[in-house]
């Protein structure tokens, strides 16, 4: 079978965390990913948060693809959230940086409920001084009318996620859905 750009960039990955003397066949391959005319939005960010995981020398590197994804208008909103929330995770030093785009996504009116609840439960990701922040953007789509009943789940799914403080109010969220007739 063919493989597709996201798993010949696991496949690389995997190969650069088996042992140190293959991290430069993985490294090529994940560039060579990165910069190919194939690989969507999303794969060349998952490969770059990949090279980013290989060495604290290939953060930047990363972070770098990351950016460029984030920065291009023509990306849907869910591929620019993806890359912020990995750009995110290369560490503590990116998680403002990440943040920011991340609440310009949450903020933005023509983005679906099921695209800020995503991205709001990315921000939570980034650590506990966003938690609450996270929380108010899905307490939003929890009140929202306009909300489907799937995007009021998962967002009481992403709060859920936040932590155990946040976890009676996403059952509760859940129950409301669950007892509620179409």
């Amino acid at each position: 079978p063919v493989s597709s750009a996201s798993d010949r960039g696991y496949a690389a990955a995997m190969l650069g965390w088996l042992r140190p003397g293959y991290a430069e066949e993985a490294i090529a391959a994940l560039r060579e990913i990165i910069t190919s005319a194939q690989a969507s939005p999303t794969d060349r960010a998952s490969v770059a948060q990949w090279l980013g995981r290989l060495g604290p020398g290939y953060a930047e590197e990363a972070a770098a693809v990351l950016r460029e994804i984030i920065s291009r208008p023509d990306n849907f909103s869910l591929d620019r959230g993806y890359a912020a929330a990995l750009l995110g995770e290369l560490g503590t030093g990116y998680a403002e940086e990440a943040a920011a785009v991340l609440r310009e996504i949450i903020a933005g009116a023509d983005n679906f409920s099921s695209q800020r609840g995503y991205v709001a439960g990315r921000l939570g990701g980034l650590g506990t001084g966003y938690a609450e922040e996270a929380a108010a953007a899905l307490r939003e789509i929890l009140t929202s009318a306009q909300a489907s009943p799937s995007d009021r789940a998962n967002a009481a799914q992403w709060l859920g996620g936040l932590g155990t403080g946040y976890a009676e109010e996403a059952a509760a969220a859940l129950r409301e859905i669950l007892t509620s007739a179409q």
